[in-house]
């Protein structure tokens, strides 16, 4: 599967798009928002979408940062295919 194929796959910058927007919406109560993000581990497409959002929308890190710390939460590397999508 190549890079471009995963990307599309699961519309990644959609989904980090719309990550970004129910966290800038405050809830119904005016409180802010919290976003859970879970694929059947927890690590592949969770490990994407966190580390793509975090590199778009959090200064300072790093694709090498993102990736180490969803290998740190999940307690294994995610999939090629997610890895190089990230």
């Amino acid at each position: 599967m190549s890079l471009r194929a995963v990307w599309q796959l699961d519309d990644v910058p959609a989904q980090v798009d719309e990550v970004r927007s129910l966290l800038a919406t405050p809830a119904p109560d005016g409180r802010r928002r919290a976003v859970v993000v879970h694929c059947a581990a927890g690590c592949d497409r969770t490990g994407l979408l966190v580390g793509a959002y975090e590199l778009r929308h959090l200064s300072g890190k790093t694709a090498i940062e993102a990736y180490a710390d969803d290998v740190a939460a999940c307690g294994r590397p995610p999939c090629y295919a997610h890895t190089t999508g990230l």
